[in-house]
């Protein structure tokens, strides 16, 4: 479902309380060539209310991964790690749901089932 629809939609039932968008971090690289590179991408946040009660939905998008490298040692005390490569054009969306708990936590929900 496209994000600007999915918000139309919130706006028209239920009564919006806030929305901001917001860097994200995706990783710190840690490759030699790229010591220190920050990749990012971004986080929209909306929160609202319902007669089950607060809602709060995020999209974080970012660069594809178009590529991994994983790097090993046999030797023992060596650490694994993996290398990404990030698209620059290709970027990637996720979109998760929580609701607001008594205890004023948010707790993610599983929506899978919900759409079809």
């Amino acid at each position: 479902m496209n994000w600007d629809k999915l918000i139309y939609q919130i706006e028209s039932k239920f009564q919006i309380t806030g929305q901001r968008k917001e860097p994200y971090v995706v990783e710190e690289s840690q490759m030699s060539k790229n010591q220190g590179e920050t990749i990012t991408g971004e986080r929209e946040v909306v929160e609202f209310q319902t007669p089950q009660g607060k809602f709060m939905l995020e999209k974080i998008e970012k660069p594809k991964v178009s590529s991994q490298k994983f790097f090993s040692n046999k030797r023992v005390g060596t650490h694994a790690r993996v290398d990404r490569v990030y698209s620059t054009e290709e970027k990637t969306s996720q979109i998760k749901i929580y609701k607001l708990s008594a205890e004023g936590a948010w707790q993610e929900i599983d929506f899978k089932g919900m759409i079809q």
